[in-house]
């Protein structure tokens, strides 16, 4: 929730006005009711001063988008007007990232033999299948090495 919800009619009424103001002046290109370009044209810091003003030090992604939608929702507000407040919206987001991942795991197993156990011998056991590292217990994942390759987006959900 933001914490700007909780102001009146009439602060929220200057606060449509300061934003109007500050963006005319500072930023005149830019579309003060669309979110995704105050962040492309990185004018956040209009809006942070808005907050200041209001008694919010630090804003967070719920007063910024409370600020843009109430613009949006009032455009062509006069004064007197009633207020459309915003409501807040709830979004599932499912986003993959690919990575290449090089990990050294440390397995731990116990065998069970009457001959001593020694490097050739445990490698004819793999080799023949007598033995796999994976049928004993991971002790240990360290990644070595990591590099991103891709992301993206598989869906966004308003949830109800």
């Amino acid at each position: 929730m933001s914490n700007l919800e909780n102001l009146s009619d009439v602060q929220l009424e200057k606060l449509i006005k300061l934003t109007i103001h500050f963006f005319k002046r500072k930023a005149s290109n830019v579309d003060y009711t669309n979110l995704a370009e105050i962040f492309e044209f990185v004018t956040l810091e209009i809006l942070d001063e808005i907050g200041k003003y209001f008694g919010i030090k630090d804003m967070e992604l719920e007063d910024y988008s409370f600020i843009t939608e109430l613009l949006e929702l009032n455009a062509g507000h006069e004064t007197g007007d009633s207020i459309i407040r915003p409501t807040l919206k709830n979004f599932k987001v499912v986003e993959y990232e690919i990575l290449w991942v090089k990990t050294k795991y440390t397995y731990s197993n116990e065998i069970s033999s009457y001959t001593d156990l020694d490097y050739s011998l445990l490698s004819y056991l793999k080799e023949n299948d007598f033995y796999t590292i994976y049928d004993g217990k991971t002790m240990d994942e360290e990644i070595l090495d990591q590099d991103f390759i891709d992301d993206g987006l598989d869906g966004i959900k308003r949830l109800k």
